[in-house]
């Protein structure tokens, strides 16, 4: 059964129902407007309790940081990953290629 969309009030009432702490709304707010609710809240699975609860004391904040290092630790491994991607491909046709060679060569 498909969910329907809650507007960013209905969000942060959830939140607060769920047990999550706001320091401040207007910056939930935001937070939920330029991010999604979902994309955020993926990274509060680690403070759930059962279903819907979560455990005491976790603040909004803390899941908007958590959300915030990870987004940094991407941006500084991705180009990396990509250096390493095509240079790994590159090798992987050169050893293909000669492996290519060697076996038309025997015959």
């Amino acid at each position: 059964m498909l969910k329907h969309p809650k507007t960013i009030k209905e969000q942060v009432s959830l939140l607060k129902k769920r047990g999550i702490i706001i320091d401040d709304i207007s910056n939930v707010e935001s937070t939920l407007i330029n991010n999604n609710y979902y994309r955020i809240m993926g990274y509060a699975l680690q403070f759930r309790i059962g279903k819907e609860d979560y455990i005491k004391n976790i603040k909004f904040s803390t899941i908007v940081k958590i959300y915030n290092f990870d987004r940094s630790l991407r941006q500084i491994i991705f180009p990396l990953l990509e250096v390493f991607e095509t240079s790994f491909r590159a090798k992987l046709a050169f050893l293909k290629m000669q492996n290519c060679i060697s076996i038309l060569s025997v015959q």
